[in-house]
């Protein structure tokens, strides 16, 4: 295992225009927080830091535009979507209620997006930190919801937004830190009312096994570079045969590839820097060396195993750009994605008959409770082939 890097990520929040010198140094702190004693990896700092600036956004805009009536923006939405209402259609084909609600709802699209909304900028006190309220997390919730974010954004930038708040409450006896703290009442009934605000999780859609050898045929018939089409190949077939998240597989390095298949197992450094052994089966095996030997480019111990055109480590937007192309090309709808191989690992072990802690150890969840979302996925199919044969019993 490498030694931990130290924190880049909190260099970020200074490139925009935040005024109050105490949010910058909550917000460094918390990212530092995150990286070193949370184990959170740069990918998913990015994101917090992101999603939680996003919510800044909202609660200074809000602070200063309270006239507006955000409590009506899910009955907008609602109007629109019983009515098949699109921005597009003309005005004039709709009755007056249903312009009514088509331009009240584009009116505050407007406001929000091109008017009052600036990421780059945060002019918020300290203080208004403070005042946030359950019914104001409810209001942003409903923000969210008629801006259309999908449904794991809004969990994420909820979690984010508890996640800064629990790190505030372990500082608030940290005087040292925070001396203007003491001149702050800190409500703690926040983080009551934040755990009480819950989203949905959508269920993992695991790809069928027949699908998933039409994505590696149609991958080999790709109009792409031999070396490319290969590794494309190589990158599904571990994906799936190993459960990896794609930087998973992206850190991996050459010298960490079995160079015969007498030794099938492999160490992968997951989330939080945590490591994790996977046996490797002898066709993942196999395709890897496939790749391998048609690259035009020498493998040293500590290259990177997947390499791109310029010869450095793969962007996992090419390969997911890649990906796309073919999945656009099935006629496959946007639920097929690198970690939607992962999900369809997990679901066919189980369907399978391996057991969860196995398939926790394999995924490297830190906690079972992310792993038994996947008994979730087979009960529902379990009771979607029990209906079939019900349908059928005609003893």
């Amino acid at each position: 295992m490498g030694e931990k890097k130290k924190i880049t990520n909190s260099k970020n929040i200074f490139k925009y225009k935040i005024n109050d010198e105490n949010i910058k140094k909550y917000l460094s702190g918390w990212l530092k927080y995150l990286e070193l004693e949370k184990g959170f990896s740069k990918n998913t700092l990015l994101a917090y830091e992101k999603d939680f600036r996003h919510f800044l956004n909202f609660w200074g805009w809000y602070l200063e535009n309270k006239f507006l009536d955000l409590s009506s923006l899910n009955d907008i939405e609602e109007y629109c979507f019983e009515k098949k209402i699109i921005n597009k259609i003309s005005y004039k084909k709709l009755k007056d209620t249903d312009q009514k609600y088509v331009k009240a709802r584009e009116s505050l699209l407007n406001l929000i997006k091109k008017k009052c909304f600036d990421l780059y900028r945060i002019e918020l006190s300290h203080k208004d930190l403070f005042q946030l309220e359950h019914r104001h997390i409810s209001i942003y919730i409903r923000f969210i919801n008629f801006l259309g974010l999908k449904n794991t954004s809004r969990k994420r930038i909820i979690a984010s937004i508890k996640s800064f708040y629990n790190y505030l409450f372990k500082s608030e006896g940290d005087i040292e830190q925070f001396p203007e703290l003491k001149d702050v009442i800190l409500d703690k009934d926040i983080r009551k009312e934040l755990k009480g605000t819950k989203i949905d999780i959508s269920l993992p859609r695991p790809i069928k096994f027949d699908l998933i050898k039409k994505i590696i045929k149609e991958f080999q018939k790709d109009n792409n570079l031999e070396w490319i089409k290969k590794r494309n190949i190589a990158m599904v077939q571990f994906a799936y045969g190993c459960g990896l998240r794609i930087q998973e597989m992206l850190s991996i390095n050459f010298g960490n590839i079995p160079k015969n298949q007498s030794k099938v197992i492999i160490e992968i450094i997951g989330k939080g820097n945590r490591s994790r052994k996977v046996p490797i089966i002898s066709k993942v095996l196999q395709s890897i060396y496939n790749y391998i030997n048609s690259c035009p480019f020498k493998f040293k111990h500590d290259s990177a195993l997947f390499l791109g055109k310029n010869k450095k480590r793969l962007n996992a937007r090419i390969f997911q750009r890649d990906l796309k192309r073919i999945r656009e090309k099935l006629g496959l709808d946007n639920t097929l994605t690198p970690h939607a191989l992962r999900h369809s690992f997990a679901t066919h072990m189980l369907e399978a008959g391996a057991e969860i802690r196995v398939i926790q150890e394999l995924l490297g969840h830190q906690s079972i409770k992310s792993t038994e979302t996947y008994t979730e996925v087979t009960e529902q199919h379990m009771q979607k082939v029990h209906e079939k044969f019900r349908r059928e019993f005609k003893i």
